[in-house]
């Protein structure tokens, strides 16, 4: 499934994911604040991002 947000709905969208403890995917063009949203919310949630970018990954890394 594919849905369009504006920044201030795919935040939110995100914040609910988290108090769902759920993980959210966020994909979308480069240079338009993906990252920014995730490390504020997690700082409001006092959570740690780990930031892991599959273009840079090998594919054996990926399957144990």
């Amino acid at each position: 499934m594919s849905l369009v947000m504006t920044i201030n709905q795919a935040q939110s969208a995100i914040a609910q994911c988290i108090r769902a403890k759920l993980v959210p995917l966020i994909a979308g063009s480069p240079a338009v604040g993906k990252s920014s949203i995730v490390h504020q919310i997690a700082k409001d949630y006092g959570l740690k991002v780990i930031d892991v970018r599959l273009a840079q990954c090998d594919p054996t890394d990926l399957n144990a």
